[in-house]
């Protein structure tokens, strides 16, 4: 999915108690750890601004490190997805996201907090072109 602005890549993974995005913004927390960013959806919002995203809160970035430091950024998005699938099970063993699956165990399937996936738009090599020639144009 985009992510913020069109050269970002993220994946939108929904999780069994809450959704989630991983991206690749270029500026993970820890480089090498960590050159991916997580960030939990949380809930509705009709604030805009850096912690909102589609109409809701989003936490984050939330820490998760890799063992290794040379794992593609490929690698990075799929491991951190296909963990947060089943985020009550992961959040057993990754700290950093334990409190927010909890509180999203004893919140239940609130409506508010889910994002409606049809509002997501698709990231493509075409959107980040088109960006980056903007902001060249406008640059000017």
């Amino acid at each position: 999915v985009q992510f913020r602005n069109p050269m970002n890549k993220a994946l939108f993974v929904r999780g069994k108690v809450a959704d989630w995005v991983v991206t690749d913004e270029r500026k993970g927390m820890k480089r090498g750890h960590q050159n991916v960013n997580t960030y939990m959806i949380g809930a509705k919002t009709e604030a805009t601004g850096s912690s909102t995203w589609k109409g809701h809160h989003i936490s984050g970035a939330i820490c998760i490190d890799n063992i290794h430091r040379n794992s593609s950024i490929g690698d990075q998005l799929t491991a951190r997805a296909l963990a947060l699938m089943n985020d009550v099970s992961t959040a057993k063993q990754i700290y950093t996201i334990r409190d927010k699956v909890g509180e999203a165990v004893k919140r239940g399937e609130d409506p508010n907090y889910r994002l409606d996936r049809t509002k997501l738009n698709s990231w493509s090599k075409e959107k980040e072109n088109l960006y980056i020639a903007r902001k060249k144009e406008a640059s000017r």
